[in-house]
């Protein structure tokens, strides 16, 4: 195995097994007679010969892209057995100065009778192109694994952060690079279009009544949801995560801000119906027996859940789309993917001129790309600037949004946060309202959803 994928902390044995034998099975289909068109999508598909994993392996991919290579369209050269292992004795002493692990040219054949023995050629091309894309994607996933752990380690010895970002920064890219590219026919794109216009309007409730009738989750958008500190930001991002929509699958929560234990607590009280002065400054032995009773079933509840929270470890953009994509190959189905929250988020650090509003934008942009790549909805939590609270009405508005104008523009919806209890804390009236005012939405209406906020518990419901 190449020394790169040796890491017991990133890679699973079989997960190092499977991409074995995927890279196994790629190589014997080039040797087959036949499936001329399964074998040019190999090729377009695998840029590097690394991604064979076995020096053995790789080298003789690299002598299937020399066979390849001496053939022209009209009259190809056949990739086959006899032809692999010649050119392989031709070609050994040349590349035994980078593949010094690899067979001699006396072993070549033996290696090469047991793949095609042991491992049966791809002969459905959709079959054939999910796996060999699986495996580029996984390698690369891998990759930039290793290069994240390896920049970790860097800082933590102290060296210059600058120096470290943009090496980090160039080796990632580099492996970007060998992700394949796919393009569709415009007809293509025009019979699914039509097809999903035939079809009934989806989308995840987000379980407000209110809420629902201006817009749904939808896979692929970015969400900004924004408003003072306080307001309720964490909490709605918390009801999104319960939602049997999303809960049922894999959801990735970045805390930037708190620790999980403050997150899991507040869970904990939304959950069980719990106040979270119960749980606040309080050791859990000295709280009242149903709370504890209450936390215990909440703990188990939630315990069912496919949640991965994070509060170390992510803290730029890079760090955080490397984390999400390498779970997104593990687990193939995301639910929702929730930063909170993006003033907290730095940068790549690739220009160290950049202004503040330029790496907002770039982080923007990147989320917006990440939820379409992980097929999900991306819920990022931002403040506002304090312009709205010199105002008659407070209400947040897009021009309020803080740092960049960019967020309005790369949003699918953003929606703006307010309570009049937040600023009279001595009214009674109305008081535990949330107002949640959808000021963006590329595919509902606009308005605002009243519901209840109950701050105690952390729960946001209904306003009935």
């Amino acid at each position: 195995m190449s020394d790169v994928l040796t890491s017991t902390d990133i890679l699973s044995e079989d997960d190092i097994i499977a991409a074995a034998m995927r890279a196994s099975r790629i190589l014997s289909t080039l040797v087959q007679d036949g499936y001329d068109e399964i074998k040019d999508m190999i090729f377009r598909l695998i840029k590097d010969d690394d991604l064979m994993l076995d020096p053995t392996l790789c080298l003789m991919y690299r002598m299937a892209i020399r066979i390849k290579a001496k053939g022209t369209k009209d009259n190809p050269m056949p990739i086959t057995l006899p032809a692999m292992i010649d050119e392989y004795k031709k070609r050994h002493h040349f590349n035994f100065k980078d593949l010094p692990k690899a067979k001699s040219p006396d072993e070549i054949g033996h290696v090469m009778t047991t793949l095609l023995l042991n491992y049966e050629p791809y002969r459905l091309f959709t079959i054939a192109h999910a796996e060999v894309r699986a495996h580029v994607q996984w390698y690369v996933s891998c990759q930039i694994a290793m290069v994240d752990a390896y920049k970790a380690k860097l800082l933590r010895e102290g060296h210059d952060m600058d120096w470290v970002e943009s090496r980090h920064k160039a080796k990632v890219d580099l492996y970007k690079q060998l992700l394949p590219v796919e393009s569709e026919s415009f007809s293509d794109q025009i019979r699914q279009t039509l097809l999903s216009m035939r079809a009934v309007p989806t989308g995840i409730s987000t379980g407000l009544i209110e809420l629902d009738r201006y817009m749904k989750l939808q896979k692929g958008c970015l969400y900004y949801i924004g408003g003072r500190p306080g307001v309720g930001k964490t909490a709605l991002a918390l009801h999104l995560i319960k939602l049997r929509q999303i809960s049922n699958r894999r959801t990735i929560f970045i805390s930037l801000e708190m620790s999980k234990e403050q997150l899991i607590a507040r869970l904990f009280c939304s959950v069980g119906g719990i106040d979270y002065i119960n749980l606040k400054d309080r050791s859990l032995d000295e709280a009242p027996l149903p709370v504890v009773e209450r936390i215990v079933e909440a703990a188990e509840s939630l315990a069912s859940q496919n949640i991965t929270l994070v509060d170390k470890g992510v803290t730029d953009i890079s760090s955080l789309t490397s984390f999400c994509k390498m779970i997104k190959e593990k687990e193939d189905d995301l639910g929702m993917i929730v930063i909170d929250y993006l003033q907290l988020l730095k940068g790549s650090g690739t220009n160290k001129n950049q202004m503040r509003e330029q790496e907002v934008s770039e982080i923007s942009r990147s989320l917006k790309l990440l939820a379409k790549e992980c097929d999900c909805p991306i819920v990022c939590l931002t403040q506002v600037n304090r312009e709205a609270e010199k105002r008659m009405d407070k209400r947040p508005g897009l021009s309020d949004l803080r740092e960049s104008g960019s967020l309005e523009q790369d949003a699918d919806a953003v929606l703006m946060l307010y309570r009049e209890d937040y600023y009279n804390k001595e009214m009674t009236q109305d008081s535990g309202m949330l107002e949640i005012i959808v000021a963006k939405n590329r595919h509902g209406s606009l308005g605002t959803a009243k519901t209840k906020y109950d701050r105690n518990t952390q729960t946001i419901s209904d306003f009935t």
